[in-house]
């Protein structure tokens, strides 16, 4: 039987603002529940790395993406039954399919860091 952390409680006092700050906030809290790096979260919501992290300790947030990591949380559960659902020759298609993906990507910045030399 798998134990899970407690909750996180956010106070309603610490989500003040415009409704823009708001919702950045609560993407902010999902993305780290979600085990998110801070440079992703970072890229989402237009903040700086510092403010992001400010926000994450600020919600009592640390240890929350490496509970989502070690598979400690009910999100990380449910996200990895699913994944354990799809049928082997179903991810070895899918995954085939993003390394070409990928790989064209990686190619054409190769390219486009050639021909600006």
């Amino acid at each position: 039987m798998q134990v899970f952390p407690k909750k996180i409680g956010i106070s309603s006092r610490l989500l003040v603002g415009d409704k823009e700050v708001i919702q950045a906030n609560f993407k902010i809290i999902m993305m780290v529940k979600n085990g998110f790096s801070t440079h992703a979260i970072a890229n989402a919501v237009g903040m700086t790395h510092s403010q992001v992290q400010y926000r994450i300790k600020l919600y009592a947030l640390q240890g929350t993406r490496s509970d989502y990591r070690h598979n400690l949380t009910h999100e990380s559960a449910v996200a990895l039954k699913r994944v354990m659902a799809v049928k082997a020759k179903d991810r070895k298609e899918i995954m085939q399919k993003f390394s070409s993906i990928r790989n064209r990507t990686l190619d054409r910045i190769a390219e486009l860091r050639s021909l600006n030399k």
